[in-house]
């Protein structure tokens, strides 16, 4: 929680709650003012001293209309005299579980991994009456059948930007 200006300094990521619900209310006005759609993701850096507070953050979070949720682990890089913990010390999976336990379920990703999964993961879900559910499980054979006949009949994803 360093670097944040215009706000008292909070001493949990809790007392950031009213914040994020401010942040979240400015686009549900725009929407219902000017029909203005919105695309909201939440970010949060986790080191060893927050790390315990991500599954609180997540639930949280997940009643806010944010459309993703992200959460990396802090990056041990730069001045050493600059970090006052081991960040070595909190890993993906860490994190990883406290996500989970935050959303109250399995967060499966191994499906459509990108990248390094030891520093990317992503899990695709419905929020639905305030449960989370996996649109495929990567422990299931038939999601995985799904998952290739899809990926077979329309290819991979393109991020080039052109139409």
């Amino acid at each position: 929680m360093l670097g944040r200006r215009g706000i008292p300094r909070p001493r949990s990521e809790a007392q950031l709650h009213a914040y994020r619900r401010r942040f979240v209310a400015h686009f549900e006005r725009l929407r219902a003012e000017h029909g203005v759609r919105f695309a909201l993701a939440h970010n949060m850096t986790v080191t060893p001293r927050n790390l315990g507070e991500v599954a609180e953050v997540v639930r949280a979070c997940l009643g806010m209309r944010f459309g993703m949720l992200s959460f990396q682990p802090a990056a041990y890089v730069g001045n050493p005299a600059r970090w006052r913990e081991d960040f070595r010390a909190v890993s993906i999976d860490d994190v990883w579980r406290e996500m989970e336990r935050g959303a109250g379920t399995r967060l499966a990703w191994r499906h459509m991994q990108m990248g390094d999964p030891r520093c990317n993961r992503s899990a695709y879900g419905v929020l639905a009456a305030g449960r989370w559910t996996a649109l495929l499980d990567d422990g299931d054979p038939r999601d995985l059948r799904v998952r290739d006949a899809f990926l077979d009949r329309f290819g991979g994803m393109d991020f080039s930007g052109r139409r």
